[in-house]
This record gives C-alpha cells, structure tokens and sequence, in this order.
C-alpha cells in the first residue's frame, strides 16, 4: 500500500518560485525538460511531513501554505526528496503539520543511522535520541568521530553522519543531512518512514 499523499507548498499568496502564481482547480503544464531542479517540472512532495521537513533545501517558503495535489503526465523522481510532475493542479488545502525542534532534529539523527555505521556515532545518536545526551559538546565529538568503517561508505554517508552531529550542536538543519543520505551510493532510505519515526523516537526533554 502507498504511502504517497502528494502535496505542494505555496506562498501566502498561492505563489511559487519566480511569482508563479496557482489557482485552486486550475491545471498547470511544464515540458519536463531538463534536471528535476529546473522549470520544466512542477515540484511537490509525497507526503506532508516531508513537506516540512525537506523546505529549508528546496524553495525554503516563509510561512507556506500546503495543498494536496492532482497529477498527470510525466513523472520524474530524487530519490524521494521531491518530484516532479508536467501536469499539476491543487485540490484542496490542508493543515501544515507542526513539528519540534526535537523531532526536526531526530529526522536527521534517523536518517544519519540509515547509512553511516561508525560505533562512536551509533552511540552518540542513540543516546541523542534517547535524551541521555544532547550536549553540544558531546554532538561536537561525534561529528569529529566520523570515520569510514567499510569501503562501502560513501563520501555521502559521511557527510549524512557529520551534518547531523553539527545540525544538533546548532549548525546546519536536518534537511541537508536527508540530502546527503539519499545520496549514499549503497543505500535505499525511506524519508516518509524515517519522518514518522521523528515524531516519536526522540524523547522530548522539557
């Protein structure tokens, strides 16, 4: 059964990239030229949660709006960060969903442990997300920790593993640890799983 709820986010406005401007009902077309990334695709995600989750690297839309889409046409995937599509219309608006700064951060610690195996960093996150540790200092370390284990680990999985240490030690976000993660060579991550495993594998610490 297919997790896919394909949704879209706007502006306040119902505007995207370069003032596109959407009406609801209304069919837009793209020639599906090109990289995913360029104007011959319309973009969306296939889940809301991701939705949120992956906006800081794409279009980073300030106060967004979400609508469950309609579409038709080519397809063309990233690996699960977006797609995009060269028929598209909004259907209706649904709630964004509302996440912590713990359940942010967890995403990325998740996604991390997809594809990066080194002990030190394994420890590091699993105490993370247990609330045992969320020190900088300790996230600093494991950043530094970050090893290749196996020759099966790519330059991606190693930047998965350090983006998520940084991110909890203040810097970065969890949207580019995704990002490097799906990129690992050896490794299938499913982002709608881990994105739902965010919401409660990190014990909040109040």
């Amino acid at each position: 059964m297919s997790t896919e709820l394909l949704c879209k986010l706007t502006d306040q406005k119902m505007q995207t990239y370069g003032g596109y401007q959407w009406t609801l009902g209304e069919w837009s077309e793209a020639d599906g030229v090109f990289e995913l990334c360029g104007s011959g695709w319309l973009h969306a995600y296939t889940h809301p949660l991701l939705a949120v989750l992956l906006n800081p690297i794409h279009a980073d839309v300030s106060s967004p709006r979400l609508f469950v889409i309609e579409t038709d046409g080519e397809r063309k995937d990233d690996r699960g960060l977006k797609v995009g599509f060269t028929r598209m219309r909004l259907v209706r608006e649904m709630p964004l969903p509302t996440m912590t700064p713990v359940q942010i951060a967890a995403f990325g610690v998740l996604c991390a442990l997809e594809v990066y195996g080194g002990p030190n960093f394994a420890h590091w996150a699993r105490g993370w997300l247990s609330g045992e540790d969320r020190s900088p200092g300790s996230a600093r370390l494991a950043s530094g920790s970050v090893r290749p284990v196996s020759p099966i680990y790519s330059i991606y999985s190693l930047s998965a593993a350090k983006r998520a240490a940084d991110h909890t030690a203040g810097q970065g976000d969890s949207a580019s640890v995704a990002h490097w993660a799906v990129r690992s060579a050896a490794y299938s991550v499913d982002l709608i799983a881990l994105a739902k495993r965010s919401l409660t594998a990190a014990k909040e610490i109040t």
